[in-house]
């Protein structure tokens, strides 16, 4: 019997663990939104700027992104608990920060410099184009955008287990998480970009909505992606 679940089988478990506790993950989820919408405007880019200004932008970006992702740690612990039948809280949100092991720490600089080394031609092409207006580098640029973007998704999606199984594996070193993780969607990838396709219609009518409809849909899907992951743990669990 095949214990891999499709699309639909995942969303109808997610819309089953959500059942009753809508209005705390809700709450949950408008922090982490205003918190990340706060942190990327301090990290904003003037693009007249001198070369030293966007570099010190450029590092309070990445420190601030590096928060956000610690942020997301705990909120995946937040779905953890809801989709484990544990007793789960907003307050779960901050638990990257104040837990003692340094761990979620150092997975979210590492999966945050990831993200910023793929798009890293594309930043400084940018600057470039800005400061010289030349087409050649508008069209090198727009490039290395398309490309940092494919080679960041390819990874993200590899690496998309991380934190569940950081959560799952706590005291296990980072280096083996990575390798787990990688193990773990071999095979999966492209199930899991259906998952995020089917998405894209909801998602649509959320921003719609002038955003609102994003604070019911945004928990749905990542109440979706933790059963993808319990689901998947399962089935490998059994190879």
């Amino acid at each position: 019997m095949n214990s891999i679940k499709n699309s639909s089988q995942l969303k109808s478990s997610a819309r089953k663990y959500l059942s009753g506790h809508y209005s705390q993950v809700v709450l949950a989820q408008l922090f982490f939104i205003a918190f990340s919408a706060l942190l990327s405007m301090l990290s904003a880019t003037d693009p007249t700027a001198t070369i030293v200004s966007v570099v010190i932008s450029f590092v309070i970006s990445y420190i601030c992104t590096c928060n956000i992702e610690i942020l997301r740690f705990g909120l995946y612990r937040m779905y953890m608990n809801l989709c484990c039948g544990y007793r789960f809280s907003v307050r779960d949100m901050y638990y990257g920060f104040f837990v003692k092991t340094q761990r979620p720490t150092f997975l979210a600089v590492l999966l945050t410099s990831i993200q910023y080394l793929s798009m890293l031609p594309f930043y400084i092409l940018l600057f470039l184009y800005t400061a010289s207006k030349d087409t050649f580098l508008l069209t090198a640029t727009i490039i290395s955008f398309l490309i940092g973007i494919f080679v960041y998704y390819i990874l993200s999606l590899a690496l998309s287990q991380s934190y569940f199984l950081l959560l799952d594996f706590p005291d296990k070193p980072l280096k083996e998480i990575l390798k787990l993780s990688c193990w773990m969607m071999k095979g999966q990838k492209l199930r899991l970009f259906r998952l995020q396709l089917s998405f894209l219609p909801l998602m649509f009518l959320g921003i719609l909505s002038c955003g609102v409809g994003l604070l019911w849909v945004t928990p749905y899907l990542n109440t979706t992606y933790t059963c993808f992951h319990l689901n998947l743990a399962s089935a490998k669990a059994k190879e």
